[in-house]
Formats: structure tokens, sequence, C-alpha cells
């Protein structure tokens, strides 16, 4: 079953005491800080290239992107991008498998920077998970317009309870925007990705169920902050 929610239609949760402590989950090149190849721009945009260490993309414009200060995208940007950051345009999804199968009793955390640059007014993108191959997505979330020239925090969170029929897979995480409609091309970085207990309990959302399952079935929770903390980004 793939369970995407919109943002907006995020419900409440409650949060027990936990059960466990954190595992991280590696990601490849999760900061995009990974030397590559960048051989267009130079100029007031800063330079870019169709690639990325660590992560795949299907057909269609993606890569690696190493901003100037001041440029027509973000005026400022926050320590914690460093001097890169991933981009992806429309009709394309950034993807990567990673080494971790999916077990019993412990939620998902997900969370990436996402940024809207300010001199495109549309703003679109999804982020979820999958099992296996790309085409089998299990859960996403459609991510919230940071506003233009701004970047956000966002997050997905997956109970136990969804994860439990993909016990012993292997576990991918992609970020993506969708074909046709408005272009649009979708900033992020720093992703990162937890397996613990987080003690949700099962609460009201405002989404209906498949008869039968459960009330909570799948999670989804978009933080929509603004970033204010400046430590400077880790390298992955």
């Amino acid at each position: 079953m793939y369970f995407r929610v919109a943002a907006a239609l995020i419900g409440f949760f409650a949060f027990g005491a936990t059960g466990a402590s954190a595992g991280v989950i590696p990601i490849a090149n999760s900061n995009f800080e990974n030397a590559v190849s960048l051989p267009w721009g130079g100029g007031v945009y800063g330079s870019w290239g169709e690639n990325f260490s660590g992560w795949q993309k299907t057909a269609g414009t993606a890569g690696t992107w190493a901003p100037l200060s001041g440029n027509a995208m973000y005026t400022t940007l926050p320590d914690e991008i460093g001097t890169q950051f991933g981009y992806v345009s429309s009709g394309v999804t950034v993807y990567q498998t990673l080494n971790y199968t999916i077990e019993s009793g412990v939620d998902l955390s997900l969370s990436a920077l996402i940024g809207h640059r300010a001199d495109k007014s549309f703003f679109q993108g999804e982020m979820g998970v999958f099992v296996g191959t790309i085409d089998n997505a299990i859960a996403s979330i459609n991510l919230s317009d940071p506003g233009l020239g701004q970047w956000s925090l966002q997050s997905l969170l997956i109970d136990s309870v969804l994860l439990q029929a993909y016990v012993g897979q292997q576990l991918g995480i992609f970020i993506r925007v969708a074909a046709g409609g408005t272009p649009a091309q979708l900033h992020f970085d720093n992703f990162s990705l937890t397996a613990e207990d987080l003690g949700l309990v099962q609460a009201k959302v405002l989404v209906n169920p498949l008869p039968g399952a459960y009330l909570l079935f799948g999670s989804a929770l978009a933080f929509g902050g603004f970033i204010r903390r400046r430590a400077r980004k880790t390298q992955a």
C-alpha cells in the first residue's frame, strides 16, 4: 500500500516514552558536499551539473548546485547549506537505495532542508521512502512551500504499523517534482533518516483509512519552521 499525505492534511500525534535510542541510517552524500564536476554556470547563479555522488535519478534535469552568495535564487543562504545542495526539476525523481532493511517495531523519521528559489514562483515537491525499487513507494509527503528565497526543515514520520508489512525489505529514499503543469525546480540538502521507537500513539488524523485498516495506518508530519540554527553543516 502506498500512503501519501499532503502536509496540510496531517492530523495530530501523541508521543509516548521512547523505548529505544535513535538508530541513524547512513545516507551517502547526504549533504551534497562530495566533489563532482559542475560544468555549467559560473556567473551570477554559481555552478551546477547533472550529477551527484551516491544518488541516482530518472531521466531529466537534476544534480548538484554550488551557488554564489547573494544571487537571484537566494539573497542569503543558511550556514547549514554549506557550499553545495541538490536540485531536481519537473518530471524527475532523485533517489538512493540504502544499506538498511526494515525492522519490526520501529518508526522511521526522514528529514531534509527544502529550498524555494526566489526567481521561480511555482513550488511543488514530494519526499518519501520506497522498498526494493523506486517504483514501489510506500509513504511520502507533499512538501510545504518555504516561501520565495527561503529554506525550511521538513520531515516525514512513518509508524511501525505501516512498516510491519515491509519488514526485511531493503529501504530507499526519494525526492521528486511531478511531471506536467507549471515547470518547477526543487532544492534540497542535509538528508537525515533514523529508525527508532518514537512512541507514536494512534490518534485521529484528517485522512480516511481503508476499511478495516488501523485508524493510524501510516503517518506523516511536515515541519514548516524556518531554519534558525546557525551551526555549520557537518560532512556526511
